[in-house]
């Protein structure tokens, strides 16, 4: 009696599930499973659920399909589940068990698939890799977005030595000749110039910094700053001199090009003054 009521649930919850009704799929598998606990009643389970994301539950009725799978013999049942616990474990940003789990399905698969169907295997089993690798990608950007935005408001507080720690953060990430920038200039709003000098350079010395061109003229202009502050007034007059000639033949920073000017002729004179008292 209990196993017709099991199979009336199942079967309601397909017609559910092929409905696209996932919460009333969800209802009637989960009775189904209650009474008489059935592979396929948690496959589908796992599909409903996750597509009402509830990733964190999905997972948990894939490994209750997976458990119930004979254990005598590998199969390509074991293979499908092991690729959809690989996309739970995506969709909750657990990359290190959903690639666990398609390196598992990957070599399962050569040992139970044959011809068209391991072709096939191979061919979604890679393309599951692509999306994985993509997933983690976006993540990775978010956080970093995150993070910059954290250094940027610390910034601006003018809690410099807080936005060197975040931007440091950042940088063992990510090489963006922005976070150098933004990190030059806190050292340099410290007096650190050494240290400002190291940073900013890296956007000069970088051919990324040749499609960038404000950040460039920037650099520029900060590294003339920088230089003059450390007594190096030649180098200091060399970068605001190639600040100028990118602002004219860019048209960019054109809000800057005074500020190159005075500062290149307080350096000049200071450079003059320097040589006169040696």
């Amino acid at each position: 009696m209990k196993k017709k009521e099991a199979d009336i649930a199942y079967k309601n919850g397909k017609e559910a599930l092929r409905n696209h009704e996932y919460s009333e799929a969800v209802d009637y598998f989960e009775e189904s499973v209650q009474i008489s606990p059935d592979k396929y009643a948690y496959f589908f389970l796992g599909e409903a659920l996750g597509k009402l994301n509830k990733h964190d539950k999905a997972l948990e009725a894939f490994d209750k399909t997976y458990e119930l799978i004979s254990t005598d013999k590998e199969t390509e049942e074991h293979v499908t589940v092991l690729r959809c616990k690989a996309e739970e474990s995506r969709n909750l940003e657990n990359f290190a068990k959903a690639r666990e789990y398609l390196d598992l399905a990957s070599k399962m698969a050569e040992r139970v698939l044959k011809d068209g169907k391991l072709e096939d295997a191979r061919e979604d089993i890679e393309a599951e890799r692509r999306q994985l690798k993509n997933a983690e990608s976006q993540v990775k950007t978010r956080h970093l977005e995150a993070l910059f935005k954290e250094g940027e408001d610390m910034e601006r507080r003018k809690s410099y030595r807080e936005a060197i720690e975040v931007y440091t953060r950042c940088l063992a990430e990510s090489q963006a000749l922005l976070l150098y920038f933004h990190r030059g200039r806190c050292h340099q709003s410290l007096q650190q110039f050494v240290e400002a000098i190291s940073d900013l350079k890296k956007c000069e010395e970088s051919p990324d910094a040749l499609r960038e061109d404000k950040l460039l003229i920037e650099s520029y202009f900060w590294l003339g700053i920088c230089f003059a502050e450390v007594g190096e007034f030649k180098l200091a007059l060399a970068r605001l001199k190639k600040a100028f000639d990118r602002i004219k033949s860019t048209y960019t920073c054109q809000s800057l090009l005074d500020d190159v000017i005075i500062n290149y002729k307080m350096i000049e004179r200071r450079m003059m003054v320097s040589f006169a008292e040696t």
